[in-house]
């Protein structure tokens, strides 16, 4: 019996259930309109569409070293949100509370300014 590796250019089942967890109640409340998967020899791709904009607006990527990493795309630029060592990692940026929903929750006004 011979076992073929995983390829390190493609999410795991483990990756794909880690995004589903995130995409799936996003898409039932219409915050997010669609999602698409690509992959390719160069990595695998989620793009995340949000409504009214014909453009994915953020991707999660794995590239062909095993690599993880969450992009925005807006306005013709791409701006890197973060890496990980997982795809899970890289998608605790919506597991976080919002800030101003943190703010609302202790009743504090929300400020970008330092004290």
């Amino acid at each position: 019996m011979s076992v073929v590796p995983f390829s390190r250019a493609r999410f795991s089942p483990a990756d794909v259930a880690a995004f589903h967890a995130v995409a799936l109640p996003r898409l039932a409340d219409g915050r997010w309109a669609a999602i698409a998967r690509s992959s390719g020899t160069w990595g695998d791709r989620f793009a995340v569409m949000l409504p009214g904009r014909p453009l994915p607006a953020f991707t999660l990527e794995r590239d062909r070293r095993g690599a993880y990493a969450l992009y925005f795309h807006d306005r013709g630029e791409t701006v890197h949100l973060g890496s990980a060592e997982s795809a899970a990692g890289c998608l605790r940026i919506w597991a976080r509370p919002r800030r101003r929903a943190q703010a609302a929750a202790t009743g504090r006004a929300f400020s970008t300014r330092s004290s």
